[in-house]
């Protein structure tokens, strides 16, 4: 059998036409691809402020909750419940709520459920403020008790009604504890939850605890004799003597030497070794911070107390002491060593600055700190500053000047015309401008620290605000500030410096 093919080739009409055939027939369709849906991460924060047992069910039955509320949601994903056992009235020290926050800025938490206001803040200063960063992320909490979710408009106004119910409610509540703490203070049945070093706390009293009595009448005993308190600090250290805190959290600390200067003082000036106790020296103010009593409360002491380890004299004595030396300490010229004393401003906490010495690679560097960080009354986050950068920023300044007097020129020719000779403060403030101009004109430049810059910074300079980002702000007297940073921080531009504020005179570089 043969089998024949038709090799032809098709006239061209015959392809046009099944072409057109094609064609016609042929549709096009556009499809929507099919997305994948994402899961929301939810993450939970429970809250309970005691450790009691009833408060310990009420924080598992919130976990179990939402732990179900979560699961209940097939579009759901658990990022996690977090769960703590403290006081609500601050966002400080809350570290379940700290990390909760962190995976919220690392993007791993896109929802928050709680139970109620009071359960996440009951400070609505801190409510709002913790909403408000939660939303700039784009993540949204839903208290469930009042039925509020911050991805509506009306939530946050909302929100901080029923917070401040919250917040008032907590004051009312502190209110009545500390009334009725003041009436235990006066019938004398407040009960202590520690007891200082020298003593151990049993049923309620205060007992001698022997071996620790020794180390106080050391401290005495020494104290009186003429020995510094870093002295008697330094050989309890060199014996391991462990303080009330050395316990195993506080090893690291122990290994080093717990004992301080002002551990031995407070310890000389503690009137409960002689069996007396003053009561609500400090208090709680309205924005939950712990302040000194000053005069606004009553103070209330109990005479003896409890059994003393040291008698009267040996303490009256050592009071005396402990004021000579002080007296001794205010009149030492110290406070004018330095031409920076009393200068230095944290921008933060409007504290002054102190000086300290620091080694590093065996040499003493001086540096300059917050007073508050220095003293840990409260924490300032203010960077410190070495001697030498406020020194190299204010040469820097007065380079610039000496090379623009123009601006110090144009400052005093606006005080001139606008307020002529009638007012007298204005008149020192042009005769400081004028002296300042003097000053800068005569400045011989240089890079180093040397006498006539230190006079020029004493004679002119108000004082040096310490900025975030290492900048320093310095204040004339006249009037004028300019603004230098220090360290490894980005450059401020030199740019043409032009008055700013009127009678202010505020120029900025």
């Amino acid at each position: 059998m043969i089998v024949t093919l038709d090799m032809s080739i098709p006239k061209l009409d015959e392809v046009r036409k099944g072409c057109e055939v094609q064609t016609n027939a042929m549709s096009v369709q556009t499809l929507q691809p099919t997305k994948r849906k994402d899961r929301l991460r939810v993450a939970a924060y429970c809250r309970v402020s005691t450790l009691m047992e009833d408060q310990s069910s009420s924080i598992q039955i919130q976990r179990e909750h939402f732990e179900a509320e979560i699961d209940a949601h097939t579009d759901w994903e658990n990022a996690g419940i977090f769960y703590e056992r403290i006081s609500g009235t601050s966002k400080e020290n809350r570290p379940e709520l700290e990390w909760l926050l962190q995976k919220c800025r690392c993007r791993q938490v896109d929802l928050i459920l709680t139970k109620s206001i009071s359960r996440f803040a009951r400070n609505a200063a801190d409510l709002l403020w913790l909403v408000r960063e939660l939303n700039s992320m784009g993540i949204h909490i839903v208290f469930e008790k009042e039925s509020i979710d911050t991805r509506t408009k009306q939530g946050e106004l909302m929100l901080s009604l029923l917070a401040s119910f919250a917040e008032n409610e907590v004051r009312s509540i502190s209110q009545n504890n500390r009334w009725a703490i003041q009436r235990r203070f006066e019938n004398g049945s407040y009960k202590h939850s520690s007891a200082p070093f020298g003593y151990t706390l049993e049923e309620g009293k205060w007992i001698i605890e022997n071996r620790e009595a020794q180390v106080v009448r050391f401290i005495f005993r020494e104290y009186l004799a003429g020995r510094r308190s870093g002295d008697i600090a330094k050989e309890l250290n060199a014996g391991g003597i462990c303080t009330k805190r050395s316990t195993q959290k506080w090893v690291r600390a122990a290994i080093s030497g717990f004992w301080t200067r002002d551990t031995i003082i407070s310890i000389i000036r503690n009137e409960a070794y002689i069996g007396n106790i003053t009561l609500q020296k400090t208090y709680m103010d309205e924005y939950y911070h712990r302040k000194r009593n000053c005069g606004k409360y009553q103070l209330i002491r109990w005479v003896n107390h409890h059994a003393s380890i040291v008698d009267n004299s040996t303490y009256d004595r050592a009071q005396v002491l402990r004021a000579q030396r002080g007296e001794r300490w205010k009149r030492t010229p110290y406070l004018n060593h330095c031409v920076f004393t009393r200068r230095v401003i944290c921008g933060e906490c409007n504290s002054s600055f102190w000086r300290a010495t620091i080694r590093q690679k065996g040499e003493p560097r001086l540096f300059w700190r917050c007073a508050n960080k220095t003293v840990g009354g409260s924490r300032c986050g203010m960077t410190n500053i070495l001697e030498s950068s406020l020194q190299n920023a204010f040469l820097t300044l007065l380079n610039k000047l000496h090379y623009a007097p123009l601006l110090i020129r144009i400052f005093i020719s606006d005080l001139t015309h606008e307020c002529g000779s009638e007012l007298f403060a204005v008149n020192e403030q042009i005769a400081c401008a004028k002296s300042l101009l003097c000053a800068v004109e005569q400045w011989v430049g240089g890079k180093d620290w040397r006498k006539e810059a230190e006079n020029i910074f004493k004679e002119h300079i108000d004082r040096v605000i310490v900025m975030p980002n290492s900048i320093l702000c310095f204040r004339f007297k006249c009037g004028l500030f300019f603004m230098e940073c220090v360290g490894n921080s980005r450059n401020i531009p030199s740019q043409e410096l032009v008055p700013q504020g009127g009678l202010n005179g505020d120029l900025r570089i």
